[in-house]
């Protein structure tokens, strides 16, 4: 679409009949700061989400950034995920964002406060989303959504979506009183639940997972194991099997804050604490904790989630 002063005006008056005046214009000035930054490939690009911050993406290859979002509005925002044949990146900003990367456009699928943490079904029709206490499934073009019923003392987080099975996400562990009032706990575990909403089943028993990745192939789950009650508090990056067996630490690691991986499985991309205080870095290994390297630059924040 082509934008001059009949589009400058058009916002103008829509502005005055609409209490969404801040948000338009805070897009427009995004998408035309957009248009000003390095070119990034989506197609390779790698989604970081500085929660309650910003959005970026990043060229593996190269490391160069290009912010997609700013000022997001609280702690559950940000979560961005690709669709499976990144075009589309969705996450969560007073609601469900998404960009087509192809034409710059962001619509909104669901609008609430609360709700973050996008997941894709591996056909890109649906996605799973939640608000920290439940999870619902949408059609990505938009619709009713349909909630997913987990037990009151599980709060679900971060879900990930593997083809045609089930969804893993990272169930924070409540302490309720009656069955009423639950309060959160420092405990959480990597869980699976079937897309129709049955097969509850805990996958881990680490104290703290976190932030569940699907690998490519379906068969092991990424995710962060936290270590806060040592004298030496630390977070890694391990994995646990479908099939049972023990989970074990991936790579050595000891400051990661969210995991994902490549698309073919073979090495990972790391958000890890900076040695400058509040701040953030990126990284790609191999699988086997070979061959590190640091990629773009260094970032403010604390908490991340990354999704390549």
């Amino acid at each position: 679409m082509k934008r001059g002063s009949v589009a400058a005006a058009s916002l103008a008056v829509l502005c005055l009949l609409t209490v969404s005046c801040a948000r338009l214009q805070a897009s427009a000035r995004a998408r035309a700061k957009a248009l000003s930054q390095p070119n990034v490939n989506p197609t390779s690009a790698i989604a970081l989400s500085v929660l309650g911050d910003s959005i970026y993406l990043i060229d593996p290859a190269t490391g160069v950034m290009k912010t997609v979002a700013r000022d997001l509005t609280d702690f559950q925002s940000g979560y961005a995920a690709w669709s499976p044949d990144h075009r589309y990146l969705a996450w969560g900003n007073g609601g469900i964002d998404i960009l087509d990367t192809a034409t710059g456009r962001i619509r909104q699928l669901n609008r609430g406060q609360s709700l973050s943490m996008p997941a894709w079904s591996h056909d890109g029709k649906l996605i799973a989303f939640g608000d920290g206490t439940q999870l619902w499934i949408e059609k990505s073009t938009g619709g009713r959504a349909a909630p997913l019923t987990t037990p009151p003392s599980l709060a679900p987080l971060a879900a990930t979506w593997y083809p045609g099975r089930a969804l893993a996400f990272d169930g924070l562990h409540l302490d309720c009183v009656d069955g009423a009032s639950c309060v959160s706990t420092d405990s959480s575990e990597v869980w699976t639940v079937r897309s129709d909403g049955t097969g509850l089943r805990q996958i881990t028993r680490a104290g703290h997972a976190e932030n569940p990745k699907w690998s490519p192939d379906g068969s092991q789950i990424l995710f962060v194991r936290r270590f806060t009650r040592s004298k030496t508090p630390r977070s890694e990056a391990w994995v646990v099997a479908l099939n049972g067996g023990a989970a074990r630490r991936l790579v050595p690691d000891t400051d990661v804050v969210a995991a994902s991986w490549s698309r073919d499985g073979r090495q990972i991309v790391l958000v890890r604490r900076s040695t400058v205080p509040n701040t953030i870095q990126v990284w790609i290994e191999s699988v086997d904790g070979s061959s590190a390297r640091q990629i773009a630059e260094i970032v403010g924040g604390t908490d991340a989630t990354i999704d390549w």
